[in-house]
C-alpha cells in the first residue's frame, strides 16, 4: 500500500499567495464505502476536525445506483468530493486559505477510512 504522497505545494512564486488547493486521487477504495454519501459523511465531517479546519455547513448527494458527491464548507474555504465506485476511485480537493492548516492529516485520514490502496496528491499554491 503507497501512502507517502508529496504533499509540498508546487514552485510557482507569487506576491501574494492567498491559499493552498490540495488535490487528491484516491485509488482502490473500498467500492461499499465511497457507494454512499451516508458512509462518506462522518468521513468527510470528521477530516475537517482532523485538519484543523472551523466547520461552516455541509451538504452530501447520493446518486442511484451508487455514488456520492459532496461539500464542506469550512471559514477556510471547503472541502469536496466525488465518488465511482465502479472505479474504486474517489476524488477530492481542499481548498484553504490558513497556510497553515494540516490538510495533508485530512488525506491521510480519509484515505484511511476508504480504504484507499494508494493515493496521488498535489498542492497548487493560489494567488496572485
Amino acid at each position: 500500500m503507497n501512502l507517502d504522497p508529496d504533499m509540498s505545494p508546487e514552485s510557482e512564486e507569487f506576491e501574494h499567495l492567498l491559499g493552498l488547493h490540495t488535490i487528491v486521487e484516491y485509488i482502490g477504495a473500498e467500492r461499499e464505502v465511497i457507494a454512499h454519501a451516508s458512509a462518506l459523511e462522518p468521513i468527510l465531517l470528521e477530516a475537517v476536525r482532523v485538519c484543523g479546519a472551523t466547520y461552516i455547513d455541509h451538504r452530501v448527494n447520493q446518486f442511484v445506483p451508487y455514488g456520492a458527491s459532496g461539500v464542506v464548507l469550512i471559514a477556510e474555504s471547503h472541502i469536496s468530493f466525488h465518488s465511482w465506485p465502479e472505479h474504486c476511485y474517489m476524488a477530492m480537493d481542499l481548498f484553504t486559505c490558513n497556510l497553515s492548516m494540516d490538510a495533508s492529516g485530512a488525506v491521510q485520514y480519509v484515505a484511511d477510512r476508504i480504504g484507499a490502496e494508494r493515493f496521488e496528491s498535489r498542492v497548487l499554491k493560489r494567488g496572485f
